[in-house]
């Protein structure tokens, strides 16, 4: 008697588990992994990565203000613009100069 309930066990646990472990396998593809975020804070490296970056997934955000020049960067992240620059750096996975 035994025999005859082991392998019954055993197909009526794989009728449950291959949907099961479908609909886990499937789980991924509805949640996109999230783009790769690059800070840029030199308008011409901003630029510059705009440019290669393009028809890309990796999000390009500038870490100063567009107008702001690059002799005044460093006076800026160390002032004002610290909070803003500690926030977007939180979340990125890169940096250009």
């Amino acid at each position: 008697m035994r025999s005859v309930f082991h392998p019954l066990a055993l197909a009526i646990a794989c009728l449950f588990t291959a949907p099961l472990m479908a609909a886990e396998a499937a789980k991924p593809a509805v949640h996109a992994a999230k783009p790769v975020k690059v800070l840029a804070s030199l308008p011409i490296t901003y630029g510059l990565a705009e440019v290669l970056l393009k028809g890309t997934d990796v999000q390009l955000e500038r870490a100063a203000p567009a107008n702001l020049p690059g002799s005044r960067q460093v006076s800026y992240f160390t002032g004002r613009g610290a909070p803003a620059l500690g926030s977007l750096a939180q979340d990125a996975d890169a940096a250009i100069g």
